[in-house]
């Protein structure tokens, strides 16, 4: 696995483990609302979800917060300015997605 990634690829990889993450999180609800679960196809999306759950748990506040904001929640474009500089917010938005994914393909 490559561990070199510029920012860019980075912010990929983490949009994609993120949006796989919702994806499963809601098929399971949906899967346990109508009463389909599918035994097989559900431990892997558990498996991965509680992967994703102990990835973000790992990180510091700082990792955590951007990470959150800009891939997890919907939160507005500028979220960041109450908190930090810009050059600070890409430095620290770096640090954390490369920490998420480092967690994530070790």
């Amino acid at each position: 696995m490559k561990n070199n990634y510029n920012f860019k690829e980075m912010e990929t990889l983490v949009k994609f483990h993120c949006r796989s993450y919702h994806q499963l999180k809601r098929s399971i609800q949906v899967q346990g609302l109508v009463g389909e679960i599918k035994e097989e196809s559900t431990v892997y999306a558990l498996a991965y979800i509680l992967t994703i759950d102990d990835v973000l748990h790992s990180l510091d506040a700082d990792e955590y917060r951007i990470i959150a904001h800009d891939f997890l929640e919907s939160s507005p474009k500028n979220w960041w300015m109450e908190f930090y500089a810009k050059t600070t917010y890409y430095r620290l938005k770096g640090r954390s997605m490369q920490a998420f994914l480092n967690c994530l393909h070790g």
